[in-house]
């Protein structure tokens, strides 16, 4: 744990101190509320001026840069087993592991490229939700699902269904939206 977020862990059970720490991830994901755009890599985080997006640090924006670079441009990596191109090394190592499926599930026998995909895949046997919103108390198998669903706390909704004008915080819940709403929209 950094040394600037031990305050974080203090006095808390390991459930709040990864809650806390998982609310601080999606806090840095947002856009600054000033108007900086935090370009500078300092407090506000860095920005990508080509798609917007906002990361925590001028590494991990560095990082997502190299997700623009064009495939043609060079330096970019086939893999040998599927031939699919990456334009970085750790995006390619990424995938490589999804080659080797050596985490296998005892009770329906599929089979996960990592032991945390695992874990989180049993849950789907066992019905256990571990991760709870803060807010509203609802529970989440995966904590990518309860990061996502912090953004419907939001008051930022910038997905808006063309039909009944209704807001969403997530491009996912405007689809489903649309989905599961056959009498007010169509999909677009």
């Amino acid at each position: 744990m950094a040394s600037g977020t031990s305050w974080l862990s203090a006095g808390r059970t390991a459930e709040e101190t990864e809650a806390a720490h998982d609310l601080l991830q999606l806090a840095y994901s947002l856009p600054p509320l000033s108007g900086s755009d935090g370009a500078d890599g300092g407090s506000g985080g860095a920005h990508n001026d080509h798609c917007g997006k906002a990361y925590a640090t001028s590494s991990n924006l560095s990082r997502h840069k190299q997700t623009h670079r064009n495939l043609e441009s060079g330096g970019s990596k086939p893999c040998p087993t599927c031939g699919k191109t990456y334009v970085s090394m750790p995006a390619l190592s990424m995938h490589l592991l999804t080659h080797a499926l050596t985490h296998v599930c005892p009770v329906c026998s599929k089979a996960f490229s990592r032991p945390w995909l695992l874990q989180g895949h049993m849950r789907s046997h066992t019905g256990e939700k571990p991760y709870e919103c803060h807010l509203c108390y609802k529970a989440f198998a995966d904590r990518s699902n309860l990061r996502a669903h912090m953004q419907t706390h939001s008051s930022v909704k910038s997905f808006r269904c063309g039909q009944c004008h209704k807001t969403f915080a997530l491009k996912s819940y405007l689809h489903k939206h649309q989905e599961t709403s056959a009498n007010c929209c169509v999909k677009t």
